[in-house]
């Protein structure tokens, strides 16, 4: 069971809202090995909010909850904390890091149309590449570790995966943020599913909900899926059935005329989120637990300058094949000359350059893909 703890935690809302973030955290530390634990524990107390404000604020709770929970649940919730720019790591703020836009329209043709070049699926590549680099700075570790606790809580709320194109809304609803609906008052459509965790960020709260989630075992076949471009295509489609209700749900562009949403839409909805949020947990725990390997590949450039411009070459091929791999790519001059794979704790040197052909089999062969 998770450990209950009297506390208040400041947060900017935001997807999930702070709570919703904090829930993910909870569920996902809960479900690492204790080792694990330990060694997150180590990075985050690196991080530069730790010594600011996360180490003076544990000596309230120090008897009562346990630190490392404690900082995975701080750092859920960093990311949108920085948007402020008076936060003193404002710099670190990335919006476009928060979402993804698929094109939405009704009725739905089964094209998957990405509308951004860059957002949530590259982000978490580059902050999982940052995070299990054996040479990145504990500090940058801390902070990347951050971003992955959020971002893997955003891509699985599913109006961070769409944005709905209509007559209503030519240029797009910008996920739901320019969608007025009527629940118990007039609110944005984003904002509502943002909320269906709850608003509390007491500890004693957010746990509670988090152990309530926790007794509904959805570890299951969908939890198996490590890739997050899957996770968005998942959450996209949640946002057309269940967000959108196929196109059926009725909004306004202006909070004025909101419309009422159906009768069993609040409770359908919140299904929806507990369901997202348990999946955003364990799959958390497992990209950032002892089930993920890191996998790695370096170039060694070699003083042939043929050789050297293979080497490069059958690299360059061979990344846009594995785009949404999670493989992390280095470059270095050495006396060595070829290619050093690392796979967990299994290493092997490829000497001399080989052609792109023969390099996929070998890492198809040694990455296991």
């Amino acid at each position: 069971m998770l450990t209950l703890v009297f506390f208040f935690i400041s947060i900017a809302a935001s997807a999930w809202n702070g709570r919703g973030h904090m829930i993910v955290a909870a569920i996902a530390y809960q479900e690492l090995t204790k080792e694990k634990q330990e060694s997150i524990t180590d990075i985050l107390i690196h991080h530069p909010e730790y010594k600011r404000k996360w180490k003076a604020d544990y000596q309230v709770v120090k008897n009562e909850a346990e630190l490392g929970l404690y900082l995975f649940m701080r750092a859920s919730v960093w990311p949108d904390n920085i948007k402020s720019n008076k936060h003193p790591d404002h710099k670190y703020n990335a919006p476009r890091w928060h979402y993804m836009n698929y094109e939405l329209r009704f009725p739905y043709s089964g094209e998957l149309k990405v509308m951004d070049d860059y957002n949530v699926l590259q982000a978490i590549k580059v902050n999982l590449n940052t995070f299990y680099d054996h040479d990145t700075p504990l500090d940058q570790k801390a902070i990347a570790l951050s971003w992955l606790i959020h971002l893997v809580g955003d891509i699985h709320q599913p109006l961070h995966t769409s944005s709905l194109f209509s007559d209503q809304f030519p240029k797009g609803d910008r996920g739901g943020n320019l969608f007025w609906i009527k629940a118990n008052g007039a609110v944005k459509l984003h904002s509502y599913w943002d909320g269906l965790m709850g608003r509390s960020t007491k500890v004693r709260d957010v746990l509670n909900e988090a152990n309530l989630i926790k007794s509904t075992d959805t570890k299951g076949t969908p939890t198996v899926e490590m890739n997050p471009a899957i996770w968005s295509q998942e959450s996209f489609k949640l946002a057309r059935k269940k967000v959108y209700l196929d196109g059926e749900l009725q909004g306004s562009s202006d909070k004025e005329n909101a419309l009422s949403v159906p009768e069993n839409y609040g409770k359908e909805s919140k299904k929806v989120g507990e369901q997202q949020v348990s999946l955003a947990g364990y799959r958390l725990a497992s990209l950032v637990g002892h089930t993920y390997r890191s996998k790695s590949l370096t170039l060694f450039h070699c003083s042939d300058v043929e050789a050297d411009q293979d080497i490069i070459r059958s690299v360059n091929n061979i990344k846009n094949q594995l785009s949404n791999s999670q493989i992390i790519w280095k470059e270095e001059k050495d006396d060595k000359c070829g290619y050093l794979l690392k796979f967990g704790e299994r290493e092997k040197l490829i000497e001399g350059a080989m052609t792109d052909v023969d390099l996929w089999m070998e890492l198809k062969d040694f990455f296991e893909l």
